[in-house]
């Protein structure tokens, strides 16, 4: 904002500057001749002396026309600085009031297997299987719920839509295609096993088949 005000001032003054006149000699006087004492009093102007005077004082027109078209040049150009200035603080001053990005409502959380594991052994825990066809389980699933089947089977989903939710498949794919269906129905705190069933055999934890 100071450089704003710094250019938008010296851009007055310039302007003032440019509209002051010089100072304007009279060029109507005359060179006159009073004449010697006891003759006429009739004083006797000089025609070539008037003009002589008027040469010395009136400025040479091509000079003054190109004083102008000097000043003019600095007026453009410092009001195009001004606008640069101005457009920048205001695009400076929109960037400092734009809200911040908010993380979106009911994100999903990965975990690994092994914190995967921990979590589920908390009490209340409830963990859903959305892999279809049936390939196993983890030890103390809730739940078996196709992933394309969400909507069908919301009774059999926690009532409390704020506590987590736990949901894994064979690779991960499909609990990603659940998970809008359970953000639909008003679930926000999911969590999902990264990489399934498959990751957590990898890390050494074991499957139950019924």
């Amino acid at each position: 904002m100071a450089g704003e005000e710094f250019v938008l001032s010296f851009f007055a003054l310039a302007a003032a500057g440019a509209s002051a006149r010089r100072p304007v000699q009279c060029h109507t006087a005359r060179a006159c001749r009073l004449p010697a004492a006891g003759v006429n009093s009739k004083r006797t102007c000089h025609p070539t002396r008037r003009s002589a005077m008027l040469d010395e004082t009136t400025p040479s027109t091509g000079v003054e026309r190109g004083g102008r078209v000097r000043v003019w040049k600095l007026l453009a150009a410092l009001w195009l600085l001004a606008a640069l200035v101005v457009g920048c603080n205001s695009s400076n001053a929109a960037k400092d009031t734009a809200p911040a990005p908010t993380a979106a409502v009911g994100a999903v959380k990965l975990l690994d297997p092994a914190a995967y594991k921990a979590a589920i052994a908390s009490p209340g825990a409830f963990v859903v299987d959305v892999h279809t066809p049936y390939e196993g389980e983890i030890a103390g699933t809730d739940a078996f719920i196709p992933y394309d089947k969400v909507a069908d089977h919301a009774s059999e989903l926690p009532a409390d839509k704020s506590a987590p939710l736990y949901i894994y498949c064979r690779s991960g794919r499909m609990s990603a295609l659940a998970t809008p269906a359970l953000q639909r129905l008003g679930y926000t705190n999911i969590v999902d096993l990264k990489g399934g069933m498959q990751a957590w055999v990898d890390a050494g934890l074991p499957l139950v088949d019924r």
